[in-house]
């Protein structure tokens, strides 16, 4: 149970970045729909959760140009969002232009040098933003907000995160049984039920329709500068994973050509990493609002094309033995059937070396001229003479 409840924290963390922490994508999703509506979102997430934990469970995950495309464009779309949003809420915070620069050089150092060793910061934050959103909306008064109810936008939400967390989880697949992904599904079912409702009725608390609501009501109720640093955060972790995204596809690109393949190397990383950013840097300056209400939900119908793809090839899998690709699905090797194999492997090796070894013997008998007798002794068949047999 503990290897499904790091899973599912693993996807709740990918999943959390700037505009779920900063409330503004639950604002563009959901608009004034029911809390109780909005947390049904968690119901469609948990299921493609299970979807793609099962896919890449039995490799189902497709490998082809458009996913890859798809996942980087996913991937540019959170970098450019980042870099819009470090700068958004530095200078709301501090009042001095450009200054999330430094959050922003910082986070390329950390991805030139290895992002390893800033992984656990989300097992910190995480816990902490969610503690901060409880507070809030306790301080609030905890209201309970009525609105219209929607089924598209739920699934359309659903969607938003599965190029980026969805591909993550997927890997994950491998290690968790039948009953683990059920328990890691449940547990992301649960928490998103919750922390959605909490979120959407703090959002629609923001009579003034901020770019970012969260951050707006935590300074009425005087938390501003507690909501603040902790959403820089979950922006900072969210660039360094965004731009760390960026960087892998852009080498996969670059190591297809000659001329090209040394930039994809692990040496020149730092070259490329700052090229990249050289290149997205000015598109953040269309703003963290207009970037988040454009590419976010192109991005999330993107996510929904490639989770009903991979759908139809985990009920073939499953379901569709009458299917003519069926028996071109790669399986996997259960642990027994692999020492199964492994043993007949090392047995027929054997075999085959003790009848070349037993026809050399005899061959080499007989081409010199003489008999082997049952004592481990040569008689020569010229003079019927016995020597021992060295």
């Amino acid at each position: 149970m503990l290897s499904a409840l790091k899973v599912a924290f693993l996807f709740i963390g990918t999943s959390i970045g700037a505009g779920f922490s900063t409330g503004r994508e639950i604002a563009l999703f959901f608009g004034d729909t029911s809390p109780w509506c909005v947390a049904l979102a968690s119901v469609f997430i948990a299921i493609i959760c299970a979807v793609f934990l099962l896919a890449g469970k039995y490799d189902l995950i497709p490998q082809n140009i458009a996913v890859k495309v798809a996942t980087f464009f996913a991937g540019a779309v959170s970098l450019v969002s980042m870099l819009a949003g470090s700068e958004k809420i530095m200078s709301d915070l501090t009042g001095v232009s450009l200054i999330g620069l430094v959050m922003i050089i910082l986070g390329a150092v950390v991805v030139i040098m290895g992002i390893e060793k800033i992984k656990w910061a989300n097992t910190i934050l995480i816990p902490l933003l969610i503690t901060m959103m409880i507070v809030i909306y306790i301080r609030i008064g905890a209201p309970v907000h009525n609105g219209s109810l929607s089924i598209l936008k739920p699934i359309h939400y659903s969607g938003l995160d599965v190029l980026l967390a969805g591909m993550v989880l997927s890997k994950e697949g491998k290690k968790l049984s039948g009953k683990q992904i059920f328990g890691c599904v449940s547990a992301i079912c649960i928490f998103m039920f919750g922390i959605l409702f909490v979120l959407q009725n703090i959002v629609l608390c923001d009579e003034m329709h901020s770019s970012m609501p969260v951050l707006a009501i935590s300074t009425e109720v005087n938390m501003r500068a507690v909501s603040g640093v902790l959403i820089s955060s979950a922006i900072f972790t969210t660039l360094i994973g965004a731009l760390e995204t960026v960087w892998f596809y852009t080498a996969d690109f670059l190591s297809s050509s000659k001329r090209l393949q040394p930039l994809s190397t692990s040496k020149n990383k730092c070259y490329l990493v700052l090229a990249i950013l050289l290149v997205f840097y000015p598109i953040s300056f269309l703003g963290f609002e207009k970037i988040v209400d454009t590419f976010y939900p192109f991005v999330s119908i993107c996510g929904i094309a490639l989770t009903i793809f991979i759908t139809v090839k985990v009920i073939i899998f499953f379901v569709g033995k009458g299917h003519p690709n069926f028996s071109k699905i790669k399986r996997p090797v259960t642990l027994r059937q692999g020492v199964k194999k492994q043993c007949k492997g090392q047995i027929d090796i054997k075999e085959n070396q003790s009848k070349s070894s037993s026809s050399s013997v005899s061959s080499s008998s007989l081409s010199s001229g003489f008999k082997m007798s049952s004592k481990g002794e040569r008689l020569d068949s010229s003079s019927g003479s016995s020597s021992p047999f060295r």
